[in-house]
């Protein structure tokens, strides 16, 4: 349901922290002076429906092994009872349980203005993609390792459902060279990188918050 919410329920300036399990949002506001900007590897992804199928069987047989519905229960208290897995599902339920603290810290990073909070979640996420949960790929970590090692750069991970495709950064607005940035990772691979400046826009259906607590939405409006 990520596409399909985002796509009716974008606020203008705002990032969406959905909940997924509840179809619940909130919407976080984005400082005027960071800017997002998505790094286009200009690889493709190829047969990988299968590694799709992979990880959800994966976690299923964690979160049945931990004797919980859905991974989405755990928090960082049960990371202790990963060593009853087998080294690779722990690897997972790792990630999960990670990500979603994430999710939460990017969320008030945002809200508060809080940058470094911001990037390091970013290059952290990104770290747990590629080692616990196996989903990034060679072009990917080529252009996130890039991001992270320029000055300027908060942090960056890749974005999508992994394999290929494309890395998200964010940066102070007007302080990166991302054209230079791609010209670098092109020196790598022969593929036609390049980077977006992207920002959030209204979406087409009402805009106003569903908390993630349950409670009635604020009212909404058309965008």
């Amino acid at each position: 349901i990520l596409d399909q919410v985002t796509v009716a329920h974008a606020r203008a300036g705002h990032a969406m922290l959905l909940d997924c399990a509840t179809t619940t949002w909130e919407h976080v506001p984005v400082p005027d002076d960071v800017e997002v900007v998505v790094l286009d590897t200009g690889a493709r992804r190829q047969l990988v429906a299968s590694a799709y199928d992979e990880r959800r069987r994966e976690c299923d047989r964690a979160a049945s092994a931990l004797g919980v519905a859905t991974l989405r229960e755990l928090g960082s208290g049960d990371l202790g009872r990963l060593d009853r897995l087998p080294p690779r599902l722990a690897a997972r339920v790792r990630h999960v349980v990670t990500e979603n603290a994430r999710v939460r810290v990017v969320a008030a990073a945002l809200a508060a203005g809080d940058v470094a909070s911001l990037g390091a979640a970013l290059a952290a996420s990104h770290a747990s993609l590629r080692d616990d949960y196996e989903v990034t790929g060679p072009e990917l970590d080529t252009m996130a390792d890039l991001a992270n090692a320029t000055e300027g750069v908060l942090g960056a991970r890749m974005t999508g459902g992994g394999f290929a495709g494309a890395v998200v950064a964010v940066a102070p607005a007007d302080v990166v060279a991302w054209d230079e940035l791609v010209a670098r990772y092109r020196r790598v691979h022969d593929l036609p990188g390049r980077a977006r400046l992207v920002r959030s826009v209204d979406g087409t259906g009402p805009s106003g918050d569903m908390p993630v607590d349950g409670s009635a939405p604020t009212p909404g409006r058309r965008g």
